[in-house]
């Protein structure tokens, strides 16, 4: 005779899908100093764990039905693998004992990543990686009989991965960075994200004219102050002082000028200037210059702060080889803010 399968417990796995989901979601916020009480279920990236966590409930429930002798050893297999990276995370944020985030003055890079984002990426997609493959597994034990079913969902859990890629790549693509109509308008701040800084010390072309958009606004009096963010790699000068140094030659007043020099991302640089917005509170008005192809990202990381400011392209040209390699890298940025906001 075969042995007995481990028979699932469905209120269970119900709540420990419900507890990853709200663990998942808390942890996204606390990884970005946010208060998870203001969670936005509206933001996309959140709307697709929602819908993950449906779908997942839902296959629970019709694969039970399916299938009465569902084993429940690899869903619970899943499971830990599902939580076990995030557990990771967490432990480290308040501990730092597994040395996995470093601090966030951290210089260290891998080729023009931190090392800090690539540790917790690379976690974080792996729990996620594991959510998915529970969801398809427990719809293709639901509704088919398919013999290769545990296969079958893993390259089903890859397809559903490159869609959500898709999916981004086509936001960046289409996202509609025409020029803000600013006439009339004046910004308190305007922040102007950071890029390469060239021979240790120079703003790239990319950097410039993000910087001599903000200068035009500036001298026309509809920008007051200028916000330049950016660190540095090893053995050069941080993007925000490369800028700063271009502003000053220039001739902006010093006193206009804010510096961030430690962020590495683009979120970091949004959350600087979340800060900057809840210390002034007179301050409303708020422009971000950035080149075409980040915006879109940059909406999606302001809509997850909940900032309200104007995206205005830099209006730096490329050709279509190099736009098409920026928005590729854009679209891998933006799947991973949506899902993890990292």
């Amino acid at each position: 005779m075969k042995p007995a399968k481990k028979q699932i417990s469905l209120p269970f796995l119900i709540a420990a899908v419900i507890a990853l989901f709200v663990f998942i979601s808390t942890l996204k916020y606390l990884n970005n100093g946010l208060n998870p009480v203001g969670y936005n279920p509206y933001f996309f990236g959140n709307l697709l764990n929602i819908i993950v966590t449906f779908l997942t409930i839902a296959g629970l429930i019709a694969a039970k039905r399916k299938s009465k002798n569902l084993s429940g050893i690899l869903l619970y297999l899943l499971l830990i693998l599902s939580v076990t990276p995030l557990i990771l995370i967490f432990i480290d944020k308040y501990t730092g004992l597994l040395n996995l985030l470093d601090s966030y003055t951290s210089e260290e890079y891998f080729f023009t990543f931190q090392i800090k984002k690539i540790h917790v990426g690379l976690l974080f997609l792996i729990s996620y990686f594991f959510q998915l493959y529970m969801m398809i597994y427990l719809w293709s034990r639901a509704l088919s009989k398919e013999r290769t079913v545990y296969l079958v969902s893993f390259f089903r859990t890859l397809l559903l991965l490159t869609l959500f890629f898709v999916i981004s790549l086509f936001y960046v693509w289409f996202y509609p960075a025409s020029p803000e109509e600013i006439k009339g308008k004046t910004y308190d701040y305007a922040l102007v994200p950071g890029a390469a800084v060239w021979n240790k010390k120079s703003p790239s072309p990319i950097f410039e004219a993000r910087l001599r958009k903000t200068l035009d606004l500036y001298r026309s009096g509809i920008v007051k102050k200028i916000i330049l963010t950016g660190g540095k790699a090893p053995g050069e000068l941080s993007e925000a002082d490369a800028g700063y140094h271009f502003l000053l030659n220039l001739g902006v007043d010093t006193r206009s000028i804010i510096k961030e020099d430690k962020s590495g991302a683009t979120r970091e640089q949004i959350k600087y200037l979340y800060y900057i917005k809840n210390a002034n509170s007179n301050s409303e008005n708020l422009a971000i210059i950035s080149d075409k192809f980040h915006l879109p990202r940059i909406n999606q990381t302001c809509g997850f702060f909940g900032i309200k400011a104007d995206l205005i392209p830099s209006g730096y040209k490329m050709i279509f080889s190099r736009a098409f390699y920026y928005r590729l890298r854009e679209g891998i940025a933006l799947i991973l803010f949506w899902l993890f906001a990292i």
